[in-house]
């Protein structure tokens, strides 16, 4: 099993659940009432965030630990800014009570993530599925093709977002067309990427 993995499988399973709380958040629709199709409002940023609209709306971590017999135990824990967004953060957030979903408290959230991660996870299948698991977190995808940089301690990887691989590294294809994995780092994309950070 690839523990790694289970970050995709929760965001997936995220997507879904905030989709089903909001689906008119998942719909971009252009001023001539036309759709290009994709959830393009509700995005998954690499490696473990939510955006709508381009703003946090939920952020997931995991911590792994031994739990003996060669067995290993895996937490997810998922935030969801429900009702308020918090206050002086560094990034652009949101919350669902501020883009105009009513009626929808935590619990609701929760029950339809634990629907969305049944699906996801048999999906998954203790790694076996992660090809169908990265291409479906590909699909909802934040800034892919666009220009990200990455800052890796005292170095900064700039290019542009291509891919993930098979064990989800991010995939930054620089200026010089070399390809970089990057397995963890502090990411922007976009307008934040051409940026000094």
């Amino acid at each position: 099993m690839n523990a790694a993995n289970l970050g995709f499988v929760a965001g997936l399973a995220l997507h879904d659940a905030l989709g089903a709380c909001a689906p008119a958040l998942g719909l971009h629709v252009a001023l001539d009432g036309t759709s290009d199709g994709k959830n393009n409002r509700l995005t998954l940023k690499w490696p473990n965030d939510a955006l709508i609209d381009g703003g946090k709306v939920s952020g997931i971590l995991l911590e792994a630990s031994n739990a003996g017999d060669g067995l290993m135990a895996v937490v997810i824990g998922i935030g969801v800014n429900v009702v308020r967004t918090p206050p002086d953060l560094p990034y652009a957030a949101t919350s669902l009570v501020d883009l105009g979903v009513e009626g929808i408290g935590a619990e609701d959230v929760f029950a339809r993530l634990a629907d969305a991660w049944v699906d996801q996870e048999n999906l998954w299948a203790g790694g076996r599925g992660f090809a169908a698991i990265r291409d479906a977190w590909l699909e909802r995808a934040s800034g892919l093709g666009a220009p990200v940089a990455v800052k890796l301690g005292d170095e900064i990887i700039r290019g542009t977002f291509d891919s993930i691989d098979d064990e989800g590294r991010l995939l930054v294809r620089t200026a010089s067309g070399a390809m970089r994995a990057v397995t963890a780092g502090d990411v922007h994309f976009s307008a934040a990427a051409t940026v000094r950070i």
